[in-house]
């Protein structure tokens, strides 16, 4: 039994500061780039990334990709950006909302 709480233990250690790695990666890159559809996609995978970890920063990222997407009209950006909003909604409990966001993303 103990061996198998050590496992889960250091699992959870393992896993926790690979997502933490990631994220600090993500947002080195954001910050060195400029504001066009690269910038989005990163974005965007920083919102997939913080889902698990923090849905307020999960959803501040995919706002941003969806700010950035529509002056210049990238669909894929807000489409994405619509959808990671509303998963975030629906995580939360937040139906309503999260059908909205989401059907906005079909459009």
């Amino acid at each position: 039994m103990k061996r198998f709480l050590l496992l889960v233990l250091i699992l959870f250690v393992y896993f926790t500061g690979k997502s933490q790695t990631k994220t600090d990666s993500l947002r080195a890159l954001v910050s060195q780039s400029k504001e066009d559809t690269a910038q989005i996609k990163l974005f965007l995978n920083l919102s997939s990334a913080y889902r698990s970890l923090d849905a307020d920063s999960s959803l501040w990222f995919a706002r941003e990709a969806v700010r950035l997407s529509e002056p210049i009209e990238y669909k894929l950006g807000l489409q994405d950006g619509y959808n990671k909003i509303g998963l975030v909604y629906s995580q939360r409990g937040n139906y309503p909302a999260a059908l909205d966001t989401l059907l906005m993303a079909l459009r």
